[in-house]
């Protein structure tokens, strides 16, 4: 195989596994089914993982890759608790009950062995990574204002009424969660990417903490205010880093300080009836 032909087909392999993981498998669903995410989700993940192992054991794709990087910490501690899941069946009152749990388990190792394997086999894949994640939220966030726009018409609407906005989960908790993991991704991508992607990144940061606050879900917006209070501090204290000038350090001080005493105030003083104080 030549250079080329290596290239393009380390490429495909690397866009369709992380394109399936990161972005298609969050818009698989069955609205027939109790839960229309759970099992539909794992079941289309096995699947695709048991493929995924299959191309990846041909000759053609496994000369390309390093296995050695399954020599790192993480994939053996999984594997250690992969099998703690296993055990656990033998003495549990109800195995039955715990195959779903397993297969999860089992679903999220092979996942991240292949995902050890193939990051490598292109070169700049973080900016790859991080391109995936904004398409992600851009998905995300059409799928979430298209049902608002559908079911309840654009503008503020209470917290019961969100509550149909499920975003293609199983409730409107789980799809705020899935906009908060997205959020950070989208906001490292309006600093790592190049020009058009960081406008990409940044209309996918605005649509997502938009659709999060309209979504009114307090674990969500905890989770934002902590990940940003996280990241405020890692930049504050690692100078050396992000190289930033002391009138910068302050200012980005001044603002993990003074956003937070607004929306306090904010919430402190708005009328009873406001939408966001009463959450």
């Amino acid at each position: 195989m030549n250079a080329s032909a290596a290239r393009v087909l380390r490429g495909a392999t690397f866009l369709v596994f992380f394109g399936f993981v990161l972005v298609a498998l969050n818009v698989v669903f069955d609205g027939t089914a109790w839960d229309v995410t759970l099992i539909p989700r794992l079941l289309a993940l096995l699947a695709f993982l048991f493929a995924a192992v299959a191309v990846v054991a041909t000759p053609r794709i496994s000369r390309l890759l390093d296995v050695t990087v399954w020599n790192e910490p993480v994939v053996p501690l999984f594997a250690g608790y992969l099998l703690v899941t296993c055990g656990s069946l033998l003495v549990a009152l109800n195995a039955s009950a715990g195959f779903t749990d397993l297969f999860r388990t089992l679903a999220t190792f092979v996942t991240l062995c292949l995902a050890c394997l193939l990051l490598p086999v292109v070169p700049r894949w973080q900016q790859h990574v991080v391109s995936l994640f904004v398409i992600a939220g851009l998905v995300a966030a059409t799928v979430g204002f298209v049902e608002i726009g559908g079911r309840l018409g654009f503008g503020l609407h209470g917290r019961r009424a969100m509550e149909q906005i499920t975003g293609l989960m199983s409730s409107v908790n789980l799809f705020a969660g899935l906009l908060a993991l997205i959020l950070p991704w989208c906001l490292c991508g309006t600093a790592v990417l190049r020009t058009a992607g960081r406008a990409w990144a940044a209309l996918a940061s605005v649509a997502v903490l938009t659709l999060i606050a309209l979504l009114q879900s307090r674990a969500a917006w905890l989770a934002v205010l902590a990940g940003a209070a996280a990241a405020g501090g890692i930049v504050l204290a690692d100078r050396a880093t992000f190289g930033l000038s002391k009138r910068a350090r302050v200012l980005v001080a001044a603002t993990f300080l003074l956003v937070p005493c607004g929306l306090v105030a904010g919430i402190a003083t708005a009328p009873a009836d406001n939408l966001f104080a009463q959450r």
